[in-house]
């Protein structure tokens, strides 16, 4: 999805304005609000208290509390199963939060994104207070709870990026998030190397590297071509070598000093089969561990098996059947033993955009529906898709209290009120989708 980060933002600065001693408050504000119309739970039940209901509440010792009835009996386990989480823009005690919550419903792993343009701003020099200091903090605390990230390593520096002179000029262009860090690098050895400084690192507490974000949409990988390219097959061939190559670099890298670190490649919007299929023909085949795709379904709930909407006609944005697709793809290529990841998917209770928001009455309905929609997706996979080993809600905790669609995508508001009944339906795919994480 549409994200722009600065993972250089200073994690210790207070946010919105508030004095830098009321970041000492946001742990304890996490943790209780008052939040009306959540059934069987007063007024200032906290966080833990609505996990409990659900069934996936921590206990004073870590280990997981059983409230009630225990889940039904699943038939397979999905080992990796959590949110995404983007820890470098938060504060300490936010970050705390946002891992604890994740923790106490019984996920298993968190999604976080790192810029290469920030951890390598020049070639062979990396940015020490990243990766020794906040990125080192944010494994070391999910390692404390049991919790591996995977992380998504993507955005080239200057240095690396193949994006024309004119390109790196403009304004920002060089920075984090900038246009210029949106193209390929020019030599992916430089990527693998990227790639295998983290694995060298943290490669016994992270589950693994998945290689770029979405890389066939134009708005995060430039290669052959801006906005409105997307259905070229020139540039969707160009896109393709461009990932293929990164993941064959990164796969050797990462090998050679850290062979448990998994490789994940894709990460495609949506179920895009044919996008996946050119990165077969651009040589994947022997380079990954996983295969992603986020298999976003507009509006629409988990099960529904066609879209004829004007705006999203194209069958990559429908969950059930696409997933499948994706599948026949990695199944004609001779991978049928490779897994399948799902490192996003989600529903938005944004109110701006009539093909991805979801179609409620009120904001409180809206909530209803991403929470049940949650739950139906987690059982869909189990049900439908034994080929998937992992599965990753977009996105833990919502970007602002804008109601845009890329703001809205999480099951906590921005200030951490629970989007009520969806993190008791996550708790409970987590818990339900196999055992807790040792």
């Amino acid at each position: 999805m549409t994200r722009v980060r600065d993972v250089r933002r200073d994690r210790r600065r207070a946010l919105g304005g508030y004095p830098l001693a009321a970041s000492a408050l946001l742990l304890a504000a996490a943790l209780v609000y008052p939040v009306a119309g959540c059934s069987g739970l007063g007024e200032g039940a906290s966080i833990q208290d609505r996990l409990s209901q659900a069934g996936g509440a921590a206990t004073g010792s870590g280990e997981p509390s059983r409230v009630g009835a225990d889940p039904p009996a699943v038939e397979r386990n999905l080992p990796l199963r959590g949110a995404q989480s983007h820890l470098f823009t938060t504060t300490d005690a936010q970050m705390t939060a946002e891992l604890d919550v994740l923790e106490q419903a019984g996920a298993t792993s968190v999604r976080i994104d790192v810029s290469w343009a920030s951890l390598e701003p020049s070639d062979g020099s990396f940015d020490l207070e990243l990766a020794e200091g906040d990125l080192a903090h944010a494994i070391t605390e999910a390692d404390a709870r049991g919790i591996k990230p995977l992380i998504t390593l993507f955005e080239s520096p200057c240095w690396a990026s193949s994006a024309p002179a004119a390109v790196k000029e403009t304004p920002g262009g060089c920075e984090p998030g900038g246009v210029a860090t949106r193209y390929s690098p020019v030599d992916a050895a430089d990527y693998g190397q990227a790639a295998a400084y983290l694995a060298e690192r943290w490669g016994d507490r992270i589950i693994g590297i998945e290689v770029w974000n979405e890389p066939d949409v134009p708005m995060f990988l430039r290669d052959g071509g801006n906005e409105g390219t997307e259905e070229e097959p020139a540039a969707i061939s160009t896109r393709a070598r461009a990932e293929a190559a990164m993941t064959r670099a990164a796969y050797e890298a990462v090998k050679t000093v850290s062979p448990e670190t998994q490789i994940v490649t894709g990460a495609v919007e949506g179920s895009d089969a044919d996008f996946v299929a050119a990165l077969y023909k651009a040589g994947i085949a022997g380079h990954y561990d996983a295969l992603s795709i986020h298999p976003y379904n507009g509006y629409r709930a988990p099960r529904v098996t066609r879209n004829a909407d004007a705006g999203h006609p194209d069958p990559q944005f429908v969950m059930s059947t696409g997933i499948p697709r994706v599948r026949d793809v990695m199944t004609d290529a001779g991978d049928a033993e490779q897994p399948l990841w799902l490192t996003e998917l989600g529903w938005s209770t944004c109110t701006d955009d009539p093909d991805n928001c979801l179609r409620a009455a009120s904001r409180e309905e809206s909530y209803v529906q991403q929470g049940r929609y949650i739950r139906e997706a987690f059982e869909l996979i189990r049900d439908e898709f034994p080929y998937v080993t992992g599965a990753f809600v977009y996105e833990l905790r919502d970007r602002s209290a804008r109601l845009e669609r890329e703001q809205q995508y999480g099951i906590l508001e921005s200030d951490f009120t629970p989007k009520e009944p969806s993190l008791a339906a996550f708790a409970r795919a987590m818990r339900e989708s196999g055992p807790a994480a040792p």
